[in-house]
This record gives C-alpha cells, sequence and structure tokens, in this order.
C-alpha cells in the first residue's frame, strides 16, 4: 500500500526502520487483511475498492496542503 500511495502521489520514499524497544508489544507489526470473512459472515463489502480509496486520500491532502 505504501509503494502505491508514492505511486500516486508522484513523490515520497519508503523507508525500513527498525521496531522501537518495546512497541512489539502493543504493535502488530506486519499485517495481512482479507475482509473475506466479514463478508462472509457479517455481510459486509468494501463499497469503495482500495485504488479509487487511496487515490481520494492523496487528492485530499493535496487540496489540505495547498
Amino acid at each position: 500500500v505504501a509503494e502505491r500511495i508514492v505511486d500516486l502521489a508522484g513523490s515520497g520514499r519508503i523507508e525500513s526502520v527498525p521496531w522501537p524497544e518495546g512497541y512489539q508489544k502493543v504493535e502488530t507489526g506486519d499485517f495481512h487483511c482479507d475482509a473475506s470473512r466479514a463478508e462472509r459472515l457479517l455481510g459486509w463489502r468494501a463499497a469503495i475498492p482500495l485504488e479509487d480509496g487511496l487515490y481520494d486520500a492523496v487528492r485530499r491532502y493535496r487540496e489540505l496542503l495547498a
């Protein structure tokens, strides 16, 4: 997702840094999301495709920072 955001923004970089000591106790680190269980159990389905949501987020940040 980070790579796609940089692509959509047309600038930026991704930098990997080590987790600060103690953070691994409260943060998940790498995360893989699969909404198929929510769809199966709850009937929920994302109304906006990920690509569209990322594009919209980049556009809105640009508007806020202009």
